[in-house]
């Protein structure tokens, strides 16, 4: 083992996520599916573009920052309604929206299917069944090679690492690496305010060709010597750091094992949050920064918006959410509690596996575009400390109508 894998593997014992299956070797081998489905398309930062991506800019100012918007997904009954409470509410706010699935789609009850395999397309076409139909929104990701679907409710099934890496190494090889100013891999069960991210970063004078990587910042895991982490909730990256992962990603060289190896690579692995930060940082030497407002409050919520509102250090024990504030400060410049939840211009709420929540958030925010429809009666949901969450959601309404 190299030096940099010891010091590597020292550094992520006694993290408090399990993020630790990775992989340090990597080769010059581009992956051959994407070539294959792909020839002719070139890396992200290529000089050609599809004609097909002026259309958005052609819509917006043209000092408008763009914001792409990638979802790791899976094609199956059960996650349908939050594909389609997503396109309904928050998703149509992004400049670009795509799911990136993996090839085996459907469920126990209608069959699953390898759309990677001819005579399972045919077989899943026969099937005539809405639910086996891919949009064009939806992007699979051939080359994925770990099924979600056979292994038992193991911890690592969702493969989220590999189905970020090569999703994004899907944007650079079609060319879609250079369409948007800014990329953000959000989960499902996020509500996202692509808005007030645009604000955000417009505040900060920042240039997209730069390399920024961005979101809530979790400071239990910052250690000497050890990469910074941003929780998967919602990951912000910039153009400039989208291309070099691209590049990066393009050399991966797959990993059929399960080996404990400690690195930037292909690997068998629930969540991403680890492994991308040490690409980033080791590979590229770009450092996580956090989100916050003006007076240092959090600005991604990582829970439900009607509980982390309530959030207080004092409590951290009792909620066995020591590890949340470990390391953040506790005070701002005017003496002021600082890391609370949340800013007035929030960019990101998470822990909404039931997507009737995003119907309710967009009601509250923009009534006055939200229609009928959605998965069952969201009316009928009811917040946690009401009246704190309501009174919340109507500063930030205010908040947001301000900067129209």
């Amino acid at each position: 083992m190299t030096a940099t894998a010891k010091r590597l593997a020292r550094l992520a014992a006694g993290m408090f996520f399990p993020l630790l299956l990775l992989l340090q070797v990597r080769d010059g081998t581009h992956l051959s599916s994407f070539q294959q489905t792909r020839s002719n398309a070139k890396l992200a930062g290529s000089d050609s573009n599809s004609n097909k991506n002026d259309t958005v800019a052609n819509k917006r100012h043209e000092n408008a920052i763009t914001l792409y918007c990638i979802v790791p997904f899976i094609w199956s009954p059960q996650y349908l309604s939050s594909y389609h409470a997503i396109k309904a509410t928050w998703g149509k706010r992004c400049d670009f929206l795509k799911f990136f699935i993996d090839p085996v789609i459907g469920d126990a009850d209608i069959g699953h299917y390898n759309l990677s395999l001819d005579s399972d397309v045919r077989a899943a076409g026969e099937k005539n069944n809405a639910n086996l139909t891919v949009p064009d929104d939806v992007i699979v990701l051939h080359d994925m090679h770990r099924p979600w679907h056979t292994c038992g409710g193991e911890s690592n099934c969702r493969n989220i690492w590999e189905k970020l890496w090569r999703s994004i190494l899907w944007i650079g090889t079609n060319g879609e690496g250079s369409i948007a100013d800014y990329y953000v891999k959000v989960d499902s069960d996020t509500y996202l305010f692509p808005e007030n991210m645009r604000h955000y970063v417009q505040e900060r004078n920042w240039s997209s060709s730069d390399a920024h990587y961005f979101g809530h910042k979790l400071y239990h895991t910052d250690r000497t010597k050890q990469a910074p982490i941003v929780s998967g909730v919602a990951v912000f990256l910039s153009g400039g750091a989208i291309r070099k992962l691209g590049t990066l990603f393009s050399q991966f060289k797959p990993n059929n094992t399960t080996e404990l190896v400690y690195g930037c690579g292909d690997a068998y692995i629930g969540g991403e949050e680890l492994i991308t930060a040490i690409c980033l940082k080791y590979e590229l030497s770009v450092d996580a920064e956090h989100t916050l407002d003006s007076d240092g409050n959090e600005l991604i919520s990582i829970g439900p918006i009607d509980e982390t509102l309530l959030w207080r250090r004092a409590q951290g024990s009792r909620m066995k959410m020591v590890w949340y504030w470990k390391k953040k400060p506790d005070l701002n410049e005017k003496g002021e509690e600082m890391h609370l939840c949340c800013g007035e211009l929030p960019i990101a709420f998470h822990g909404y596996k039931d997507p009737r929540w995003m119907y309710k958030i967009d009601h509250e925010i923009y009534s006055e575009e939200f229609g009928s429809g959605g998965t069952g009666d969201w009316k009928q949901l009811q917040y946690k400390n009401a009246n704190t969450t309501l009174t919340y959601l109507h500063r930030v309404r205010t908040a947001m109508k301000e900067l129209e």
